[in-house]
């Protein structure tokens, strides 16, 4: 992600990132793009999807 900084890339981070913490962090870290592939997969239902998207977004939101 350093590296990405230096260089003005487009750092987009993905895999293992199933909670707003481990979002944050990759924001954090430098990331402009989190991919939630699986732990948007795993919800049972469209509540539990939208409860889950919601808060990752509030926590990376600025």
């Amino acid at each position: 992600i350093h590296a990405a900084k230096i260089s003005n890339l487009c750092m987009i981070v993905g895999g293992g990132i199933r909670n707003a913490n481990q979002a944050a962090a990759a924001k954090g870290a430098g990331a402009k793009w989190i991919v939630t592939g699986t732990v948007t997969e795993n919800q049972e239902d469209e509540s539990g999807l939208r409860m889950k998207l919601r808060e990752i977004i509030s926590e990376i939101s600025d």
